[in-house]
């Protein structure tokens, strides 16, 4: 945790946030500092799901710093991790470095035990510190849709999710078109809380199966073609297709839909794909219904 420090006096206080780290087998008191081009942090204050995460669970990290000195040479403004600016650093007795972002770490300050594991990086310039930032930043990647799917799935042991990942994963669609494909819409923030909490309880709402699903997938490529297929527009369309009738009935209304139908979907603008789509379905299927009728 954070220690606050005064550096000045009783009469002209100036009190800094302080952190312990680990570098290289030795540890030392820093000030962390914050430039105007650091990232932004997340604000965890209103968020009922960080309360309830075990911070013991986070994987091992290394936080990175640069010397403040290239900083300061090159006039860029330093600010501790609560804001307040750092001048006259001759006058502080510990040093202040210079806090390079790490997705992985940025919002962990103040979350693990100190020390905290570190290394310093050698950096010519203020360019150079924030190209290794950016060069890192690049080529990191945060947990999709997709993949809180699946955490949501494994962690929790839910069988529906599970399956579909395994179904988004065969198929090679996205999180929210494989759901799609299952009659759900799980937001994020519940899939995470499965995965973060291992919140146990089933998803609500009725749901298809994975056969049922996967007839559905293959009735969508019979007609619209596997990139159609893929996009969750279209099985967005498909789904209120069949609320309005049934399961069964937009199976075979798919099956008519022919080179036609398929030129009209293509030539209509993006925004009226949608219902374009659903237009030719509920035609198909109206139809349908009244044959039998």
């Amino acid at each position: 945790m954070f220690k606050m420090i005064n550096f000045g006096s009783e009469e002209t206080p100036k009190f800094h946030a302080v952190v312990t780290i680990m570098v290289n087998g030795e540890t030392r008191e820093v000030i962390p500092a914050f430039t105007d081009y650091s990232f932004k942090r997340k604000n965890f204050e209103k968020d009922k799901l960080f309360k309830s995460v075990d911070k013991t669970k986070i994987l091992p990290t290394l936080f990175c710093f640069a010397e403040s000195r290239i900083f300061i040479d090159e006039g860029i403004l330093l600010h501790d991790y609560t804001g307040r600016e750092l001048v006259d650093l001759q006058d502080i007795q510990i040093p202040v470095m210079v806090y390079l972002d790490k997705a992985d770490n940025m919002n962990l300050f103040g979350l693990l035990n100190e020390p905290l594991p570190s290394v310093i990086i050698p950096c010519e310039s203020v360019a150079e510190a924030y190209q290794k930032v950016a060069t890192t930043a690049y080529l990191s990647q945060g947990a999709s849709k997709d993949d809180w799917v699946g955490l949501g799935g494994i962690v929790s042991k839910d069988e529906l999710l599970i399956q579909i990942r395994q179904f988004g994963n065969k198929y090679e669609i996205g999180g929210t078109t494989a759901q799609g494909y299952f009659g759900l819409s799980a937001n994020t923030s519940l899939l995470q809380s499965k995965a973060l909490v291992m919140e146990s309880s089933a998803l609500l709402g009725e749901h298809r199966t994975f056969e049922q699903a996967e007839n559905l997938f293959k009735a969508m490529v019979q007609a619209f073609g596997v990139r159609a297929a893929q996009q969750t527009r279209y099985v967005k369309a498909i789904n209120t297709c069949i609320s309005q009738f049934d399961m069964a009935t937009i199976m075979e209304a798919l099956k008519k839909i022919g080179a036609t139908e398929k030129l009209q979907i293509e030539k209509s603008k993006c925004d009226d794909k949608i219902a374009c789509l659903q237009s030719l379905i509920i035609e198909q299927a109206t139809l349908l219904k009244h044959s039998k009728e």
